[in-house]
C-alpha cells in the first residue's frame, strides 16, 4: 500500500483538480454573462 501512494503524488494531483474545477466553473459563470449580455431578445423569465 504505502508503494502505491508513492505514486500517486496526491497532494499535487488533487491541487491540479481544485485548480481545475475553479477555472471550469469560472469559464462557465463568464459564458452564462455573455450570453445575457449578447443575446438581449431571450426572454429570461421563463427559467
Amino acid at each position: 500500500m504505502w508503494l502505491a501512494y508513492g505514486n500517486l503524488n496526491l497532494p499535487p494531483m488533487f491541487a491540479a483538480i481544485f485548480v481545475l474545477s475553479l477555472s471550469g466553473m469560472g469559464a462557465y459563470g463568464l459564458i452564462v454573462w455573455l450570453d445575457k449580455k449578447v443575446i438581449r431578445w431571450e426572454n429570461q423569465e421563463e427559467f
